[in-house]
C-alpha cells in the first residue's frame, strides 16, 4: 500500500469522509500485516460482507480477523451487496439503530447516519449477510444439494427453515396429488 492511500485516509475527515475498507480490494491486493496499520492511517470502518464475485470466496479465518480488528479498535462494520447485476436480490444488509428515523427527511437521515458510523464504532452497525455456500470439487459435487439444506437449517430462524422445506416440498406433493388423480 502506498503513501497516496495513507494520504487519502488521513485527509478524508477533513471532508466529512468516513473511510471503510472494502474486502473484494483486501482479497485481490492483501494488506497482510499493514491491516494493523490501517486504523492508525484513518480507516473507521471495514466491509465483512460483500456479494461481489471477486469476493465470495474470501476466507472465514480472515473475516475473523478482521472483526477482531474492528472489535479492539472501535471500528464499525459494514456489508455492501456489489452485485451490479450479479443476481437480483441483496445478500447483505446494514442494520442501524436510528431513533426517529420515520420523521427524519433525506438530509438529516443521512447526518444522522453519518454520525452513528462515526460516533458508534463497533456497534454502531449489525451487519447480517445470507451465508454463501462454496461449491464442492469434482466427485463431491453430489453432496452440495444436502449441504446447502444444512446450511439453510443451520441459519434460518424456525419458521423461515419450516416456510423455506414447505415450498420446497409443494411441488412434489402437488405432483404426487395429481397422479393420484390421473389413475382414478
Amino acid at each position: 500500500m502506498g503513501t497516496g492511500l495513507r494520504r487519502f485516509l488521513g485527509e478524508a475527515p477533513l471532508t466529512g469522509g468516513l473511510p471503510v475498507m472494502s474486502l473484494p480490494e483486501y482479497w485481490r491486493h492483501p494488506w497482510g500485516s499493514r491491516l494493523e496499520e490501517l486504523p492508525a492511517w484513518g480507516v473507521r470502518g471495514f466491509e465483512i460482507a460483500n456479494a461481489a464475485p471477486k469476493a465470495m470466496e474470501f476466507p472465514e479465518s480472515e473475516r475473523r480477523r478482521v472483526v477482531e480488528l474492528c472489535r479492539r479498535h472501535g471500528l464499525f462494520m459494514a456489508a455492501a451487496s456489489d452485485n451490479h447485476g450479479f443476481g437480483s436480490a441483496a445478500c447483505a444488509w446494514n442494520l442501524l439503530r436510528i431513533p426517529g428515523w420515520r420523521e427524519l427527511d433525506a438530509d438529516g437521515l443521512e447526518a444522522q447516519v453519518l454520525r452513528t458510523l462515526s460516533q458508534g464504532g463497533f456497534g454502531a452497525v449489525t451487519v447480517a449477510a445470507r451465508r454463501s455456500l462454496p461449491p464442492s470439487q469434482g466427485d463431491l459435487i453430489w453432496l452440495d444439494p444436502p449441504r446447502a439444506l444444512w446450511l439453510m437449517l443451520r441459519t434460518f430462524t424456525w419458521p423461515q427453515a419450516l416456510a423455506a422445506l414447505l415450498w420446497a416440498w409443494m411441488p412434489l406433493a402437488l405432483c404426487g396429488l395429481r397422479r393420484r388423480q390421473s389413475r382414478s
